[in-house]
């Protein structure tokens, strides 16, 4: 059958079973140790069809889809396709709840799952997916099926990412798919073609993958989602496969276009979309070893997965932008604009699209549905009214007849990955009443390999500047939307008196231009600083010039404050591989922290210049920019996402052993690079106060110094309790306080909690300036780690109380401070701030002033008891140690390692020991208190979601993209699982009888992964050979590729991942030999709880963390 030819009967399920009378014993499904011809599918889905239909499935009745990526996910999608019915294909990575959603919001009865799914908790008739056929006998006995269904037969209900809202039901008609397949540029050409399948079954382009080749005969060939961590590898099997024909998405066509430009060189045609491929990556395809044709595709879901596509070529990328092309089959397209009328010429207006790949609608939701799908006079001959779908996007169409995408309507731009509403940004800024106006864009400064989110303000006076609108920012939005900011003293206008936001662009980035050539000139401001500035800071300056893109000149003075001027940790990595350029040193990171002025700073340099160990390792021109957002040059782009103090640019929802529950009260969605959730052997570079030798010098002594103060200070007006703690779990008790509910195990914690029918609510402190702003991030961080959104019972039960850990009375007022304290029947405290370079005056107020004041909230008002979330980082590089420790006991005092450990760690190890030591000593003289010591919160047991921001996903990502790993012996990561964490925590503190001890949570000593064992199961899993380096080595390797343009996601911790603390060990070196933890007090408090046998689901195993790396692929980590 030709399947571009129209027949009277063009339901794809017949359309299906045509090809398969006609093709017989040809492969239809190819996977790993399975091939399904097409008279097997035909036979496989006929039984299963029956199946439902005996069960009284209707037409169109949605059937839920539950299995694995493979051959059993595409035999049901056919099966329900031949029974009538539509299909809803869902994650089995999701939560039950979620999952529950979707199919309630689709009023689904029904479900097809795999045989592992089948005990999942979903409240409809599930049907059994098998592995083989079940021959039916007679033809005569399914002679109606497949069904015939109408012209506007749905197929498939698909649920959008709910990334920017509440996820929506699209409803995709068949017809919509039958149109690919006549497309002249889509359809596959004529011959044997092997489809590659790669997408989510849940993306409308994974409908492209099996349906399109399908009803054109060929053959799906399933790749393994797993080998998406490495392009080498996926280019590989791209090639032994024989894959023919694929779409691919345009964040990992980048990937693999520039690690393996030939990758797709046998290939007839290859499909990008999902976004604008960049065009740095179709020149490489195309000048190495182009496929027959790559094709830029676009289309929204509302639309049928496709509408437009434009077959690219080297004069599209000679010009330097890529049309989205013309309309598909029988699609319809329109440029309007304002008042619904076409647009004239070039102007450019919103697109519409319609034509029978339009969607009936949103399922169930006609108000979204009306205001998306609007019926517009038709522009034909006829007159006609049309119905079209307002896809938001900015368009124009140029003169050879193409649509060229501008971008979205709604101000909606991508930075980093995540979708970035640019109005939203504008709007708060605007309500701090700081600024008359604001124009918000994503900008790509030249030569720079990050875009940069800037905000152009206007404000009211001449002596306003950044830093409060910064601040005010930052309490606002997410820390992925607050924007670096440029002050303008007028925004250029349009002739319709508009603001030319296309001006405003061209004047920011002619600005940045300016400002690098003014920071590569030799004589940088000889003549005005004459006699003002040293040569050291002058040539620190200009550093500063070239590093801090959308800083003014004059802004830059000898009493400037690098942070205050908006830097952050990736401009922090840029200025440390400058300076190494400039000035021949490797200066701590630290170094900046505690001077960072441009005086002190360029003073701090010149006392370390001559210092043995100083001195940079390799040449400045054998190996320049260290890894930085920019090349040594000081290349510009360096917007990051977060400031060293309100977002500490290496923020993490937990301490640095991974311990959970510090989750920090801020939304660190978005901080590349920064947030880890692993212990600090793990965490790179860490820079600590030693000298190269490893003896700890004066400045060094002082800070110990401090820190044996504080413990001995800070505490002693905190009354000891006379009468014992509520029972919090009463019947007029139930209240809880809970810190770090914006990081990973705060948000399990929370759920825990709401679980608990005791629990009467849960009251969340929330770093934000408003509670609207706070509940957002609460719910952001819920989604994140796909927890699923609060039920109406939960959201009942959760308050949250904006404020700040770092301020007195945590940022509330006296009278608002005492009602806490007096309504509050227990106290969590998760939260702490964590930054890998900071020191530890730096950590020192949230951490542990921080706990100070959650002390004193939990010592006013009714006694009640407090659970603190501490980490084995207290201990700090225990095999240092002259007599090393084999074994720690849980209630060991810390104040030997203060002495001996401690000062070889980083600052936030530093204030969590401070802080546990201070908990401990109060604990001992009777106060109501339990401590925590976590492991490494590596992931969910139940789905292995975890952290796709911190240190171990990043580790691993760029191991396996650049195959290399750092050879580090007997070197651990205690990962547990963060469920199990919050699990274990709750357990033991429903009894006040566990009150007065420490708990470390770890794996049991057989069940510890080292990092040896980390690398050998990611290459196993991953089927992936990496070459083990030794450490300096691993990292040099990291400086190469950074700085040859690699995108790796260690970038910004390159610097502290080569400062030497101890001798010529790094931190993560000095962690060798770490000693074991007892866990004696822990499987004693758990001994005495329903269903425990012993710590062994703590421990990450094989399996699981098979299901993490999963994770990290289906959560694109892989392409950072």
């Amino acid at each position: 059958m030709d399947p571009s030819s129209e027949t009277h009967d063009s339901s794809i399920g017949h359309m299906l079973a045509r090809n398969a009378s006609q093709g017989g014993v040809k492969e239809a499904i190819v996977g790993k140790d399975v091939s399904i011809s097409y008279a097997e599918l035909h036979l496989r889905a006929r039984a299963l069809a029956l199946e439902l239909l005996g069960h009284g499935m209707a037409p169109e009745d949605p059937v839920g889809i539950l299995t694995y990526f493979g051959p059993l996910h595409i035999v049901a999608q056919v099966a329900v396709v031949y029974a009538g019915g539509t299909c809803l294909p869902l994650d089995p990575c999701r939560p039950d709840q979620d999952l529950q959603g979707h199919m309630d919001l689709a009023r689904a009865k029904y479900l097809v799952v795999e045989a592992q799914f089948q005990d999942r908790r979903l409240l409809v008739t599930k049907t059994l997916v098998v592995s083989s056929e079940k021959p039916m006998g007679t033809e005569s006995a399914v002679s109606d099926v497949p069904r015939s269904v109408p012209p506007s037969f749905r197929s498939h209900i698909l649920f959008t990412s709910g990334s920017t809202g509440t996820p929506k039901a699209v409803q995709i008609p068949a017809r919509g798919i039958v149109r690919l397949v006549r497309d002249g540029l889509c359809r596959p050409d004529s011959g044997e073609n092997r489809f590659g399948h790669l997408n989510n079954t849940c993306f409308d382009v994974s409908l492209i993958d099996i349906w399109v080749a399908l009803l054109n005969g060929d053959t799906v060939v399933i790749l393994d989602r797993q080998e998406m961590l490495s392009p080498g590898l996926l280019a590989r099997s791209f090639k032994e496969k024989r894959i023919t024909y694929m779409f691919i998405t345009a964040a990992l066509f980048q990937v693999i276009a520039l690690a393996c430009p030939t990758a797709f060189s046998h290939m007839k045609t290859l499909i990008v979309g999902g976004e604008s491929p960049s065009v740095n990556a179709c020149g490489a395809v195309l000048k190495n070893g182009p496929p027959g044709r790559l094709v830029n595709g676009y289309g929204p879901t509302e639309c049928s997965i496709l509408s437009m596509a434009h077959l690219i070529t080297s004069e599209d990328v000679e010009r330097g932008h890529l049309p989205i092309g013309k309309p598909l089959y029988q699609t319809i397209a329109h440029v309007l604009d304002g008042s619904s009328q076409p647009v004239r010429g070039q102007s450019q207006g919103e697109l519409y699209l319609g034509g029978p790949g339009l969607s009936p609608g949103y399922l169930h939701d006609a108000t979204a549905t009306s205001k998306s799908f609007v019926t517009v006079a038709d522009r034909g001959s006829d007159g006609q009214s049309i119905r079209l779908f307002r896809t938001g996007d900015v368009a124009y169409t140029d003169t050879t007849g193409n649509v060229v995408w501008v971008g979205r309507k709604d101000h909606e731009v991508k930075i980093r990955g995540y979708r970035v509403p640019l109005d939203v940004v504008e709007a708060e800024l605007l309500s701090t009443g700081l600024v008359n106006a604001v124009v918000a864009m994503r900008l790509d400064p030249p030569g720079s390999s990050s875009p940069l989110l800037v905000a152009c303000v206007i404000y009211p006076s001449s002596t306003s500047n950044n830093s409060a609108l910064l601040a005010k920012a930052k309490a606002r939005l997410p820390i992925y939307m607050v924007p670096q900011l440029v002050p303008l003293q007028e925004m250029p206008m349009t002739r319709h008196a508009k603001v030319d936001r296309e001006r405003v662009a061209e004047i920011v980035l002619e600005m940045i231009r300016r400002r690098l050539c003014l920071g590569e000139a030799q004589d940088l401001s000889e003549a005005q600083d004459s006699g003002c500035l040293t040569e050291t800071e002058r040539k620190l300056k200009a550093i500063w010039i070239r590093v801090l893109v959308t800083v003014a000149e004059a802004d830059i003075h000898g009493e400037a404050d690098f942070f205050a001027l908006g830097a952050t940790s990736l401009h922090l990595a840029s200025l440390n591989a400058s300076v190494r350029d400039v000035f021949g040193l490797l200066i701590p990171i630290r170094t900046v922290y505690e001077n960072p002025g441009l005086a002190g700073l360029a003073a701090a340099i010149d006392r370390h210049k001559g210092q043995p160990g100083l001195a940079a390792d390799i040449d400045h021109k054998g190996q320049p920019g260290l890894a930085a957002d920019i090349d040594h040059k000081g290349q510009p782009g360096l917007a990051a996402d977060i400031d060293h103090k309100g977002q500490p640019g290496l923020a993490a929802d937990i301490d640095h052993k991974g311990q959970p529950g510090l989750a920090a009260d801020i939304d660190h969605k978005g901080q590349p690079g920064l947030a880890a959730d692993i212990d600090h052997k793990g965490q790179p570079g860490l820079a600590a106060a030693i000298d190269h030798k490893g003896q700890a010098p004066t400045q060094h002594r002082s800070i110990q110094d401090m820190m044996r103060t504080d413990v001995a200070t800070l505490a002693k007006d905190i009354p000891i309790p006379t009468e014992p703690p509520v029972n919090w779990l009463s019947a007029e008790e139930g209240n809880v306080f809970l810190t770090g509910v914006t990081g990973f195990v705060g948000a399990y914690m929370l759920i825990e909690l709401l679980r608990l029918p005791e629990v009467a609510t849960v009251r969340c402190l929330v770093r934000a300036d408003s509670p609207k702003a706070a509940m957002s991030k609460l719910l952001r961080n819920l989604a994140k780690y796909r927890l699923g959104g609060l039920s109406e019972d939960q959201r009942l039960k959760v308050d949250v109380v904006p404020g700040d850990l770092a301020q007195e009375r945590m940022g509330l007022s006296r009278p608002a401070f005492d009602e806490l304290a007096g309504w509050a029947s227990v106290v969590y405290h998760l939260g702490a701030q964590v930054n890998y370079n900071e020191p530890y005056t730096a950590n020192r107020d949230p951490n542990v002033l921080g706990t100070i004041h959650v002390l004193q909230l939990a010592a006013t008002g009714k006694p009640k008891s407090l659970h603190f979330a501490s980490s084995f980082a207290v201990y700090g590089p225990t095999g240092l140690m002259r007599e090393q420790v084999q074994l720690i006991d849980e209630d060991e005092a810390l104040g030997p390692y203060f002495e001996t450990t401690i000062p070889y760690d980083i600052g936030y190890a530093q204030s969590k020991s401070v802080a546990d030591e201070i908990l401990c000593s109060l604990m001992r003289r009777g106060f109501p208190v339990a401590v925590y010591r976590f492991g490494t919160a590596l992931c969910s047991s139940v789905n292995g979601v975890g952290n796709p921001d911190d240190f171990v996903s990043r580790l691993l990502t760029d191991c396996l993209k650049l195959a290399i790993c750092p050879i580090l012996p007997d070197n651990r990561d205690e990962l547990v699982m963060v469920d199990a964490i919050a699990s274990v925590m709750r357990r033991i503190s429903m009894s006040n009888k566990n009150l007065g001890r420490a708990y470390h949570v770890t794996p049991e000593i057989e069940a510890s992964i080292d990092v040896e064992n980390l690398f050998r199961l990611t290459q196993q899993i991953c089927q992936v050979q990496m070459a083990a380096l030794p450490y300096h080595e691993w990292v040099q390797r990291l400086q190469t590729a950074a700085h040859a343009g690699s995108d790796l996601r260690l970038k910004p911790l390159i610097p502290a991942l080569q400062e030497k603390v101890y001798g010529d060990r790094t931190v993560w070196e000095a962690y060798e030999a770490m000693a074991r933890f007892k866990t004696d007090n822990t499987v004693a408090a758990l001994a005495g709880t329903n269903g425990f046998q012993s710590l062994a689901p703590v421990a990450v195993d094989a399996d699981a963390f098979k299901t993490y790396l999963g994770f990290l692929r289906s959560h694109d980590c892989m392409l950072g």
